[in-house]
């Protein structure tokens, strides 16, 4: 049996997909067979009456001009809609549309071997959306894929596994990204803190969609070469990068001259559509949602910057995460159980991972019936709403048949620091 890890990346209008060869220790990118020239796999879909089939990608495409049916395009952006398509006698919704095409990007891969497993996938996407996560999660259900084997990091997570796996000679000095895709440019820049212990790792973003639009690249070649210079020339002047990556369908074309000689003075530059979805292929080969943790503390815009935990004593060391920080925000869950002893507070700490201080906040459980020490056991849950916002949930577990659950819920919101 041949097992894969994958890595894939979904965007508004294409999906790509990587799995990790074995032989070369590297990501390669997936294209469909009738389309062996682009790794972009177009996110549309095609019924066709005739055949009474779904097709996806290119194949869709293709069939659209050779038979009687229905073309589905945009379904990322429809995702909120709450339209009903009727197909074989079966509703439709967008978010259904859209798990037909990835698990049809995913199978047009796997059918190609007789064996073909997958091991560990993990996607890599732009922003976090309700709608495509619980997308992403059926096709999690559908794939059989449970716990590590399937996780969710953002674009900045996915340039940084890609990074990090690259020769460090690369990052010697900060390390620089274009992505110049349909919502415009934007630049992100990575500084890593050497001196301290562990390194700091952060991602420095600047947004350029308001100079840079895509509408640009319509635009006369030259005008779009000199605003680029612009914005390149801006950018180094702030720090000295060792690399700078340019990703996105923006740079498809050869417009960029001049201001590619200016990026080539004295550092390597490379352009590639496939950044993100090698980073996530070499995550889902390590096994990890974000780099080295030991080594290496992410600063970066939706990542939690703290550990939310209890205290099981008096000292500092008695801490018990509940959830670990240096993660996207929506990656950030735990779950833990206690039992009181002779009280009902619950003493919840913040531990940032930058300055090391910790703030605590003591939680006054009222409304609990009296029982022996010991014989109240309490879920403490954490939830977060943004990379500083959020809840810790406390349950009533009871205790057994002796003392059962109450079904009481306690909700205490927080804010974490996001000083650095």
């Amino acid at each position: 049996m041949q097992q894969f890890y994958l890595g894939m990346d979904v965007c508004a209008d294409y999906t790509q997909l990587s799995f990790f060869n074995q032989q070369t220790k590297e990501p390669e990118s997936i294209c469909q067979l009738n389309t062996v020239d682009t790794y972009l796999l177009p996110n549309v879909a095609f019924f066709g009456e005739e055949a009474k089939r779904w097709y996806v990608g290119s194949e869709a495409l293709e069939h659209r001009f050779h038979q009687q049916g229905t073309m589905l395009e945009q379904v990322v952006e429809k995702l909120d809609s709450t339209e009903r398509m009727i197909f074989q006698e079966e509703a439709y919704t967008y978010e259904d549309v859209l798990l037909v095409i990835l698990r049809g990007h995913i199978m047009d891969f796997l059918n190609r071997y007789e064996d073909g497993k997958i091991e560990r996938m993990v996607v890599t996407v732009y922003r976090y959306s309700n709608a495509l996560f619980r997308v992403l999660h059926m096709l999690q259900d559908e794939l059989g894929l449970y716990g590590q084997q399937f996780f969710i990091i953002g674009h900045t997570s996915a340039y940084l596994h890609f990074i990090f796996q690259q020769p460090e000679s690369l990052r010697n000095n900060s390390v620089g990204l274009f992505d110049y895709g349909p919502e415009g440019l934007e630049f992100y820049r990575v500084d890593i803190a050497r001196r301290t212990t562990p390194q700091v790792v952060t991602v420095v973003h600047k947004d350029f969609r308001q100079h840079l639009g895509f509408y640009r690249i319509y635009d006369d070649k030259r005008e779009l070469d000199q605003r680029f210079l612009d914005i390149v020339q801006e950018v180094l002047k702030e720090a000295y990068m060792s690399a700078v990556y340019l990703t996105g369908v923006g740079f498809s074309e050869p417009w960029a001259k001049a201001s590619q000689n200016a990026l080539c003075e004295g550092r390597r530059v490379f352009v590639g559509q496939n950044i993100y979805t090698k980073g996530a292929c070499y995550a889902a080969y390590i096994g990890s949602h974000v780099i080295n943790p030991n080594k290496y503390i992410v600063n970066a815009e939706d990542m939690v910057h703290s550990d939310v935990g209890i205290l099981s004593g008096d000292s500092a060391n008695s801490f018990i995460p509940i959830a670990r920080g240096g993660r996207e925000w929506y990656n950030m869950r735990g779950k833990i159980y206690v039992c009181l002893d002779d009280t009902n507070r619950v003493e919840i700490l913040y531990k940032n991972h930058y300055s090391q201080e910790a703030m605590r906040e003591i939680i006054e459980i009222h409304g609990l019936p009296s029982r022996p020490n010991k014989t109240t056991r309490l879920s403490l849950e954490v939830e977060m709403y943004s990379g500083n916002k959020g809840a810790v949930i406390i349950r009533d577990e009871g205790f057994g048949k002796l003392y059962p659950t109450t079904n009481k819920i306690y909700r205490k919101e927080f804010r974490l620091d996001r000083e650095g």
